[in-house]
């Protein structure tokens, strides 16, 4: 099986330590994005973490364009994650080197 896209959510969960045994809505919802509706590499985030990284500093170039999705007979508002170009800081640099005499 391939991976058609990621999805991210947050939330609690349950966790078992010391297996790979785990519950919860972030966790159904995530798969449900990530393997269900994503494709071509997409990376779909909900809502709550949309707003967390919408603004943030850390992340200045990412976009995000809304979606909703149907899976299942349940709608899903998602965010896809896109980024920006990142800027060329110097995209044509002449260096010019010149020979100083010092009397």
């Amino acid at each position: 099986m391939g991976v058609s896209g990621y999805g991210i959510h947050m939330g609690e969960m349950l966790f078992i330590k010391g297996t790979d045994v785990h519950w919860g809505d972030p966790v159904n919802t995530s798969s449900k994005l990530g393997q269900d509706l994503a494709k071509d590499g997409d990376l779909l985030v909900m809502p709550i973490i949309h707003e967390k990284s919408k603004n943030s500093r850390y992340y200045p170039y990412l976009d995000f364009e809304e979606r909703m999705l149907k899976r299942s007979k349940v709608d899903f508002k998602c965010y896809c994650v896109t980024m920006e170009p990142l800027p060329i800081l110097a995209p044509n640099i002449a260096f010019s080197y010149e020979k100083h005499h010092v009397a």
